[in-house]
């Protein structure tokens, strides 16, 4: 998926979203491959297109690029698993399916994901001893439903 699709899908600016790509917002960096074809419309596939819409969301709502970073780097490496017969990576759980799913993102350090129910528990664990005093949750299935036209 180019990056102008997950922007017209998401109805995020495009800027913010080329913004994740190329600043060092997504864990491990920018994308290498993404920079290899002058000319050519930078493409990425559906997870990556899943994670760059998260972080897109939560930096348009106001959330420090920093704190976004430390969130997408708990969140792509989560893994519990949630869903039998889909592994134990919980964003491509999320991504492969129609049911509800909730991130909640807490005190710059701590996330969970709900996904039809089951609950991952706050990641990492010991960073949360009681409940969050601040807490961001972002409907990971709207913004799923919306990247990839599901209803």
């Amino acid at each position: 998926m180019d990056l102008q699709t997950i922007a017209n899908k998401t109805r995020l600016p495009i800027r913010l979203v080329r913004y994740v790509v190329d600043h060092d917002v997504l864990p491990g960096g920018p994308v290498p491959r993404l920079f290899t074809v002058k000319g050519q419309p930078r493409s990425l596939d559906e997870v990556e297109a899943f994670a760059v819409a998260i972080a897109a969301t939560l930096l348009q709502a106001g959330v420090r690029r920093a704190t976004v970073k430390s969130y997408l780097l708990i969140l792509c490496g989560l893994k519990v698993p949630l869903i039998k017969g889909l592994g134990d990576h919980v964003l491509t759980a999320v991504y492969a399916t129609k049911y509800p799913a909730l991130a909640r993102f807490a005190e710059e350090k701590a996330v969970s994901v709900i996904l039809n129910g089951k609950d991952t528990e706050w990641h990492p664990l010991k960073s949360i001893c009681a409940e969050p005093r601040i807490l961001i949750k972002l409907d990971l299935a709207a913004l799923r439903n919306e990247l990839f036209s599901r209803r």
